[in-house]
């Protein structure tokens, strides 16, 4: 009984809201490093989820480039992948996003966004 009051308290913190209005740009961001061969993706939506939202761009921005855009590029480094959507039409649904190697076959726990569209 209290491993599963832990767990539901556990997955209400990984549960991201966001409240948006139809026609904003909006990007969600994580940290990231690509070069251990980890990436964030967006889990494909189930449903009508994805009517509501259109996904822009989907991109890493190494952390040196932010700091001097002129910067070369080094291999290695950390930054941020990026997710930019632009809101469709009202309605509220659950986007997932996970850190995963895309050739490894485990699952890891999603970070969940329930985004409304008002």
């Amino acid at each position: 009984m209290l491993f599963l009051l832990f767990a539901l308290v556990m997955s209400a913190e990984a549960l991201h809201t966001l409240s948006k209005k139809v026609g904003d740009t909006f990007t969600i961001e994580f940290p990231s490093n690509p070069s251990t061969g980890y990436t964030w993706s967006l889990v494909e939506p189930e449903g009508n989820a994805g009517e509501i939202l259109e996904l822009v761009e989907d991109k890493f921005i190494s952390s040196v480039s932010n700091r001097d855009p002129n910067a070369p590029r080094k291999v290695g480094a950390p930054g941020t992948h990026q997710f930019t959507f632009r809101a469709l039409k009202s309605g509220t649904n659950d986007f997932e996003f996970i850190h995963h190697r895309p050739w490894e076959q485990k699952n890891p726990a999603p970070e969940v966004y329930r985004i409304t569209i008002d």
